[in-house]
């Protein structure tokens, strides 16, 4: 007689239960264990509600490479971080940092709406107070400091940037920084429309279409009044791009990637 190997044992022992597990539901011995009080767990998720699943394409915001991602959406609530196949980027590649991501948004500590600090500064004591509220107030306070003289003491800090957000903060909206009176050091010295745009207002050159454009922003800036479409060349491409992110910074339209380029 053949010796029965382990591994023939264990192909085996998978048969007959597979086979057990067949007889069982056919002979409606389940029915039976349930009639009885018997809890099966397997029995309660086939009667289980169907879950509502999608799957979302996004873009990752932890780091500026954005990588394409798909995420695993179960009755509304994120539950899984993966790379996007069809994205040109990472190809369906998930780093570490983006499949951790979920900790970032479902974190006790995330800071998700703005705090006002009401007692004394580096103290614990914080209120929450409304979007509307919160800007409110940094602008009452930005006022009071130019009024004051004191604009050079104000710094704008930011984090990682990528596609046009770079371009709105490190050009246009670091004239308007120049005109409000902030101290605005070049931050990426390889970027040369910034460094444009920075001689352009510090020798007041208006030889150019673009040039007269700066200069009306810093102006009107310097004077709290807006930049308007009488002061573009619309025949001029770079003029209408210009108009465009400040009308951005303006809020008079709403950010999207096909206004900037149309």
């Amino acid at each position: 007689m053949k010796q029965l190997s382990r591994r023939d044992f264990i192909r085996l022992s998978a048969t007959a239960t597979a086979a057990g597990a067949a007889v069982a539901a056919s002979s409606g011995t389940w029915a039976w264990l349930e009639s009885r009080g018997a809890t099966l767990p397997h029995r309660q998720a086939i009667a289980a509600d169907a879950l509502e699943e999608s799957r979302v394409r996004t873009t990752c915001a932890l780091c500026p490479s954005g990588c394409g991602l798909e995420v695993r959406v179960v009755n509304g609530k994120a539950v899984k971080v993966e790379g996007n196949p069809l994205h040109p980027l990472n190809q369906g590649v998930c780093c570490l940092k983006a499949q951790s991501s979920l900790e970032v948004l479902y974190s006790p500590e995330r800071i998700q709406r703005p705090l006002l600090q009401t007692g004394e500064r580096g103290g614990s004591d914080w209120l929450e107070i409304t979007w509307d509220e919160a800007l409110a107030l940094v602008a009452e306070q930005l006022a009071d400091l130019r009024q004051n003289g004191l604009a050079h003491t104000v710094a704008f800090l930011h984090g990682e940037t990528r596609g046009q957000m770079r371009d709105l903060i490190n050009r246009t909206y670091g004239v308007m920084l120049m005109a409000a009176g902030v101290d605005y050091a070049i931050l990426d010295p390889l970027d040369e429309d910034l460094k444009k745009f920075i001689r352009i207002v510090n020798e007041r050159d208006d030889s150019t279409g673009v040039g007269q454009l700066i200069l009306a922003l810093y102006d009107k800036t310097a004077e709290m009044d807006k930049l308007s479409a009488d002061d573009v060349d619309m025949s001029d491409p770079e003029q209408v791009d210009i108009f465009k992110t400040v009308q951005i910074l303006y809020n008079d339209v709403i950010y999207t990637d096909s206004y900037l380029r149309v």
